[in-house]
């Protein structure tokens, strides 16, 4: 049906990107962590990570760069060992 054309998911997944990148730009100005403008351009790449992942990332993250980090490394370990968490 229509809600399935390939416009609909991409404005569904460009949509989700948006709205991870607020929940992310809110926990980072709670904790005082500087925001760059890019952050909302990098959200388009966390499709395959939760959204509870991602909000634990910023919440134990002490910057953006090492939140950045943090999300990578999650997705390359994605399905490996079903542990999303980032050793410390």
């Amino acid at each position: 049906g229509p809600d399935d054309s390939p416009l609909m998911r991409s404005l569904r997944n460009e949509a989700r990107a948006e709205a991870l990148a607020e929940a992310i730009r809110g926990v980072f100005r709670a904790r005082g962590i500087a925001v760059s403008p890019g952050l909302a351009k990098e959200a388009a790449t966390w499709s395959s990570v939760s959204q509870e992942t991602l909000v634990s990332a910023a919440m134990s993250c002490e910057d953006e760069a090492d939140f950045q980090a943090r999300v990578r490394d999650m997705r390359a370990s994605e399905g490996r060992d079903g542990d999303r968490s980032r050793p410390e």
